[in-house]
């Protein structure tokens, strides 16, 4: 502290020195905001990347810099880093990445185990084909590969194999009733290319409406998911038009039916046994019409009973270990008072052996660090805390255990602790477009009634789908495992979406078409 001596002389020669009548001090003015991180003043650098690059290698990039700016500072000046997006994007790729992996093999085996081996082995070679192609296309096309762009990979991963198996599924069907291998082979994706493609394209433009129903953050967010699973699904068909068929030419030589080499009875296959099974099912569904459509009824008010009493939430909680805490005081509060309370809060939340670090902006809010989180704006009364915790779990018990708690806790004071949040019957369209198209198919090349199509083109497509749907739903069970608060909930709607349409693909849907178009043979006796 220093005093400035600045002398006024009147003529008199009286002297009057500022001194006299006021006091000159060199000092820093109020602060009307400040940062502590674990209790220290600070002062906080927050980076943006600029649009079009790689957030990822952003960070390893800033990582570089940092270290090598950290040897020049004082001993007593150090870095922290509150918050790194680039690793949570990239922690979060390289969880993708993983699961894609997963549901790759699993998908696989389960092909594998269900189907002979060389026809198991053209269907599975199908899928890292089209993997490949699409992210070619992807990169072709500037779409990231990101969360978003991966989800789509797995989600459709079933898809991938879908329309393989059920051209190879013909294919060896005509070769059971002796048609050559060349002609089998062409025949099957000629016989197919319409009705994949219809349900292709049925798929595909279910997950549009996100872009024009959806608006901002959500918006971008998934603006990329239904493009890319666009790509995907047109190049499995294409893969499965064009490639399957010179594949399954050279590796597959016989059909479903071999002929036994002695006169020992042959091992029955799994697929066979669900095949007997399930001819029997149908039949007796067809036998009592009435009954069958009442339980088709029932699922359809079962489903929407369930819908209506589920908890909904247009975006899922993000899975961080951070989560922020928001102090609002009165209007006009002096910074002082609200720092006070924010340092009380702190050290209680300090002294949970679950909390890494506590960044505490006083007056002001923190920088933007997440796309759906913005702070409140600057002011004495208000005062937030970034809190890191030492994993994701840790983030929701804290939540659940403080939010209530500390809520209004202190006099005259709001809290709330927030964690950061993200502000599928395509199956049942590709196996009724399958089934149903091959029921028209025989009505008008084979002369069969409505009922005798229905009821063979049921017995007939039950294996193809039950195959599909097995590889669908096992293709997202690592994502189901995966507990992502965001992508987890869709896997398991696609599991078990996949499982109801399938049953009730081949159960309600050849009775409800038998009932439909039951006109059709009145009209042809009558005739």
């Amino acid at each position: 502290m220093e005093s400035l001596w600045l002398p006024f002389t009147y003529p008199q020669g009286h002297v009057i020195r500022l001194k006299d009548v006021a006091r000159v001090v060199r000092e820093y003015s109020e602060p009307d905001s400040y940062i502590t991180n674990n209790g220290t003043k600070c002062l906080v650098l927050s980076m943006e990347m600029r649009e079009g690059n790689n957030i990822v290698q952003m960070g390893e990039d800033v990582n570089k810099v940092l270290e090598e700016y950290e040897k020049e500072l004082p001993d007593d000046v150090s870095i922290f880093r509150i918050t790194d997006q680039s690793q949570v994007v990239g922690d979060s790729v390289t969880t993708f990445l993983r699961e894609l992996l997963i549901a790759i093999i699993a998908v696989i085996i389960v092909v594998m185990l269900l189907m002979p081996l060389r026809v198991a082995s053209v269907a599975a070679s199908t899928i890292p084909i089209t993997i490949f192609l699409s992210l070619l296309v992807f990169y072709a096309c500037g779409l990231e590969l990101n969360t978003v762009t991966l989800a789509a990979l797995i989600a459709t991963l079933g898809m991938i194999a879908d329309n393989s198996i059920v051209i190879i599924d013909c294919c060896m069907e005509k070769l059971d009733s002796g048609i050559d291998r060349w002609t089998a082979a062409i025949e099957s994706a000629k016989e197919f290319f319409k009705s994949i493609l219809s349900a292709t394209l049925a798929i595909s433009i279910t997950f549009f409406p996100f872009l024009i129903t959806s608006q901002g953050m959500i918006n971008d967010f998934l603006q990329s998911f239904p493009w890319a699973i666009t790509i995907i699904l047109f190049l499995s068909l294409l893969v499965a038009v064009l490639l399957v068929p010179y594949i399954q030419y050279h590796f597959i030589h016989t059909g479903f039916r071999k002929q036994p080499k002695k006169e020992k009875k042959q091992r029955r296959s799994f697929l066979t046994i669900l095949q007997s099974s399930y001819d029997k099912l149908i039949v007796k569904c067809f036998a009592h019409p009435i009954r069958t459509m009442g339980v088709g009824l029932l699922s359809i008010v079962a489903g929407v009973v369930i819908f209506l009493s589920l908890p909904m939430k247009l975006m899922p909680f993000a899975e961080r270990n951070q989560f922020a805490v928001e102090i609002y005081m009165p209007f006009g509060t002096a910074l002082e008072q609200t720092a006070a309370v924010a340092d009380s809060l702190e050290s209680i939340l300090r002294q949970d052996s679950r909390v890494v670090s506590v960044a505490s902006f006083k007056g002001d809010g923190s920088p933007r660090f997440h796309t759906s989180y913005a702070p409140q704006m600057p002011g004495s009364n208000y005062a937030q805390f970034i809190v890191n915790t030492i994993g994701n779990k840790a983030t929701e018990e804290m939540i659940a255990e403080y939010k209530d708690k500390y809520l209004n806790y202190f006099p005259n004071v709001r809290v709330r602790f927030k964690q950061l949040e993200y502000s599928e019957a395509a199956y049942l369209v590709r196996n009724g477009i399958i089934m149903l198209d091959y029921a028209d198919e025989l009505r008008e090349k084979e002369g069969l009634t409505v009922r005798e199509a229905a009821l063979h083109s049921a017995k007939r497509r039950m294996r193809p789908i039950f195959l599909t749907s097995a590889a669908a739903s096992m293709g997202v069970i690592p994502m189901i495992l995966g507990g992502s608060p965001l992508w987890s909930p869709m896997g398991s709607v696609v599991f078990f979406g996949t499982i109801v349409s399938m049953v009730l693909t081949v159960t309600i849907l050849p009775v409800a078409y038998w009932l439909i178009f039951s006109r059709a043979d009145r009209k042809s006796i009558n005739h």
